[in-house]
């Protein structure tokens, strides 16, 4: 997923965007074998950003996009005061992490993990490689492969 914008300031400061979610992935064959990454994670939330009187305008920071990796997304930083984006879901997480209040703005909550699917004849994948987040095996006898 695709990681939350930063807060635009003009006239007051805005709180910072979601992360976006991981989507999905399908992978269907006789047999199934991964060796490298599949990822759908969610990405981290936007900062959001900080006014204090007319002068001192300072926006978050945009958050990660989903990583290809087990890891999460970071969110992005808040400006001056206000809260940092959360973390976006990866692994056995499910669910992004809530942006942090802050004393002006909160932040972005982190993107929801999105879903891989793998159906094989078997119902089970070959190999180590990483599935984040976790894979659902679909036993796909039923299905001319």
């Amino acid at each position: 997923g695709g990681g939350g914008g930063d807060a635009v300031l003009t006239e007051a400061p805005g709180s910072g965007g979601g992360g976006g979610s991981g989507g999905a992935i399908l992978l269907e064959a006789p047999v199934v074998g991964i060796s490298g990454i599949v990822a759908a994670n969610g990405g981290g939330g936007g900062g959001g950003g900080h006014r204090y009187l007319v002068v001192d305008l300072d926006s978050g920071d945009p958050g990660q996009d989903g990583q290809t990796s087990a890891v999460p997304a970071v969110g992005g930083d808040g400006g001056g005061s206000a809260g940092d984006g959360g973390e976006g879901a990866a692994a056995d997480k499910d669910d992004g992490t809530s942006g942090e209040g802050g004393t002006s703005r909160g932040g972005g909550g982190g993107g929801a993990a999105g879903a891989i699917y793998i159906g094989t004849k078997s119902g089970t994948c070959e190999g180590q490689g990483t599935k984040s987040p976790g894979a659902t095996l679909v036993f796909l006898n039923a299905v001319p492969l």
